[in-house]
């Protein structure tokens, strides 16, 4: 079901927020890989602001699911996420 109120209008962040958030992310996760929970709690933001963001960076190639869970604030199993670093051709020649 979609919600076309004003006031889900109004909440929506704008793009150049979602760009912004995204970046942050990005930043944090270059320091060490943790869950979207873990994030909002570093970017003093909501987990409600940043766990679209990380959709979105998965989605984008830019962040991947380590395979490892940790609980977040709700006590549920939640991804640990790290940045996709660009392998080096040198790498990519080894496989």
């Amino acid at each position: 079901m979609v919600n076309n109120t004003d006031t889900s209008a109004a909440a929506k962040p704008g793009e150049s927020e979602v760009r912004n958030l995204q970046r942050r992310v990005l930043m944090v996760l270059a320091e060490s890989a943790m869950t979207a929970d873990q994030a909002a709690d570093r970017l003093y933001r909501s987990p409600l602001a940043i766990r679209p963001r990380f959709t979105e960076l998965k989605i984008a190639g830019k962040i991947r699911d380590t395979g490892k869970r940790r609980r977040n604030h709700s006590g549920r199993s939640a991804a640990v996420y790290e940045i996709v670093r660009a392998q080096t051709q040198a790498e990519d020649n080894d496989g």
